[in-house]
């Protein structure tokens, strides 16, 4: 998931009663559920399900003094990346298929978005129009397979949007 972030934090001891300090991260409030790779370590990584204002408290005690501190994580939307694949040419009265690949900024694909997508001929006359929401795989892909029967294409309006918890993307474009 891309919304992570390294969690730097510092403890300090004065070395009484015995030079053992047993630290934790926890999560005091926050939008949606979160994940710490290892939440007794001082330094970890944090993931986050959702966007939002998270705050996260690192606590530390050497049984005697306990200390804690709190740190602010504004977590945004990723940009996701849209790209359309037609398989072969769309030819009147052909079904044709049309995938939807969508991928992070890391060029990572990302299973599970909500891809809606719309595609629109043009032509008011046949008010030939096709909508769909989708869902890609794991390998990032939405694939639909359109059935037209269309005896003259003049071109394709094609519009997609792609959501996640954590990210969004558009795309438009027109094929002719």
């Amino acid at each position: 998931m891309p919304n992570s972030v390294f969690l730097d934090g510092a403890v300090t001891d004065d070395g009484l009663p015995n030079g053992v300090v047993t630290s934790a991260w926890t999560m005091v409030s926050g939008p949606g559920t979160m994940t710490f790779a290892d939440r007794t370590a001082v330094d970890t990584f944090a993931t986050f399900a959702v966007k939002g204002t998270y705050v996260l408290r690192l606590t530390a005690s050497d049984g005697v003094k306990t200390a804690s501190d709190d740190v602010k994580v504004v977590v945004k939307l990723a940009v996701l990346n849209l790209n359309f694949v037609v398989a072969g040419t769309p030819k009147p009265g052909q079904a044709f298929t049309f995938n939807v690949d969508v991928w992070d900024a890391n060029g990572k694909a990302v299973s599970g978005a909500k891809v809606a997508l719309t595609l629109d001929t043009g032509d008011a006359d046949t008010a030939a129009n096709y909508s769909w929401i989708l869902t890609t795989g794991a390998d990032g892909r939405a694939s639909v397979l359109v059935a037209t029967t269309l005896s003259d294409i003049l071109a394709w309006r094609i519009h997609a949007e792609a959501t996640t918890s954590y990210g969004l993307g558009t795309r438009s474009m027109v094929i002719q």
